[in-house]
């Protein structure tokens, strides 16, 4: 469906530091009062796309090779888009986080399997790797990075939502699930 996203980066580092699991703080633009008098009314969004992604670095950087970026892509609430300013955090450029809006205006043919554990738990490449098979398997092409020609894989992360109000997000509430549950799902992008 076409729709308004926030689309956050963060360059990757270690796999154990985690750090695609949880959405960084520079996507932050308010708080939300949850207690009290004033507490807020707020609208939570779900899912949370989540990708490690190989980027060019820029030539100032050292340039000419490629690194990993994280990059979520969290869907707007309505709410929230109907405002006629959507405000962006202010951003340190030090780490090269970015956190911007984008529109995707058409729909994507993707293939998914569940899956519950870390966006960089390491049994995460068997999982893409059977996706990808099975996608081979069935005549479908997937979406190739421009960058280092690998498919596009990512994840769906249904564990977590995003909670906006009209002046923005303000906050993401984690559940815990059981392994059983198999709440997330890996995805591949493919051709049309």
């Amino acid at each position: 469906l076409p729709r308004l996203y926030c689309t956050t980066t963060l360059p990757s580092s270690k796999r154990e530091y985690r750090e695609a699991d949880v959405i960084p703080n520079h996507a932050f633009v308010t708080a939300i009062k949850t207690m009290g008098p004033n507490k807020q009314t707020y609208t939570p969004v779900s899912p949370i796309q989540v990708s490690i992604n190989r980027v060019k670095e820029p030539k100032d950087e050292g340039g000419g090779g490629s690194k990993n970026e994280i990059e979520w892509n969290i869907p707007l609430s309505p709410q929230f888009t109907c405002n006629p300013t959507l405000p962006l955090p202010s951003l340190s450029k030090k780490r090269g986080e970015t956190c911007t809006y984008k529109y995707n205006p058409s729909s994507k043919l993707i293939a998914t399997v569940p899956y519950n554990k870390s966006v960089q738990d390491e049994d995460i490449s068997s999982v893409r790797k059977t996706l990808y098979d099975a996608v081979i398997k069935d005549g479908l092409k997937p979406k190739i990075s421009d960058v280092d020609g690998r498919p596009k894989f990512f994840v769906f992360q249904n564990d977590v939502k995003a909670c906006f109000t009209k002046d923005g997000m303000g906050m993401a509430v984690y559940e815990w699930r059981p392994d059983f549950a198999k709440g997330n799902v890996v995805g591949i992008e493919l051709e049309m």
